[in-house]
């Protein structure tokens, strides 16, 4: 069982910079939608996968796309892609490493 669950945190650490990308790119696009909803499922799935850190990245992302979106104001791109560069280093170190 353990081997299987090592085995699975490794193929989604794979398609971890991928899923990072793709919110990139909508940050790249001014895609607040796009943004925060990519951001919500990487959050679940990082947290399931022994990620902790990428998942508090992206309830930061998460949290002040939706908070601007309620204002009716544009996020904090800066903020976004401080958050998103802190998840990319985080990628790196699961859990349990």
């Amino acid at each position: 069982m353990r081997e299987h669950l090592a085995k699975l945190r490794q193929v989604y650490a794979a398609k971890l910079p991928a899923y990072l990308d793709a919110i990139e790119r909508a940050i790249d696009a001014g895609a607040p939608v796009e943004v925060r909803e990519r951001a919500h499922r990487v959050r679940g799935s990082a947290g399931s996968y022994g990620f902790p850190e990428v998942s508090r990245a992206m309830a930061k992302i998460e949290g002040a796309v939706r908070e601007a979106e309620e204002a009716g104001a544009a996020p904090d791109w800066q903020a976004v892609r401080t958050w998103l560069a802190e998840a990319r280093v985080a990628a790196g170190t699961p859990l349990d490493s």
